[in-house]
């Protein structure tokens, strides 16, 4: 149990902590600034494992290992959730644009403005729909993260310190 929290803190600690707002803004646009964040990632990920694991001899291993899943994923889930909060924000544009049309009083008749009311909730249904996508993006992100570090302890760390 005590190996699965050390875990938890380290991707906590390396993604959340050390990762500034123009990686985590910026790595799903720029292969520089996603090279950057895994870069210091897999620094304080490394370190932190020679922390717990003062034996550990594969850090070279670790450490390859640790950049390359990692920047496949946020290659990966950084785009997907960039495109999903793209949508996300489309659709409240639209849905508050329906909002302005609906709020000027008397300047629709009772048929185009039930039209704008249909219009309106259509784009809060996108808007909801695109913002379960963003986190569910995310939540995949967090435990592919999590499944490797689990992975990378399991096969490379656990049975060189035994």
């Amino acid at each position: 149990m005590n190996t699965i929290l050390a875990i938890l803190f380290i991707h906590w600690l390396a993604d959340f902590i050390f990762q500034n707002r123009k990686m985590g803004l910026n790595k799903g646009k720029s292969i520089k600034w996603l090279t950057f964040h895994v870069m210091v990632y897999t620094i304080v990920t490394g370190f932190c494992w020679v922390i717990f694991s003062p034996e550990l001899v594969a850090i070279k291993w670790l450490l390859i290992i640790t950049f390359t899943t990692h920047w496949i994923t946020d290659f990966i889930t950084s785009k997907a959730s960039g495109f999903c909060y793209l949508m996300m924000n489309e659709a409240k544009f639209l849905k508050d644009d329906y909002d302005a049309h609906l709020g000027m009083k008397n300047r629709y008749d009772d048929e185009i403005r039930a039209q704008l009311i249909v219009k309106r909730d259509h784009q809060e249904e996108r808007e909801h729909g695109w913002q379960y996508w963003f986190w569910a993006v995310i939540g995949i992100d967090q435990f592919i993260h999590i499944a490797t570090l689990l992975i990378t302890y399991e096969y490379l760390i656990k049975p060189i310190s035994i």
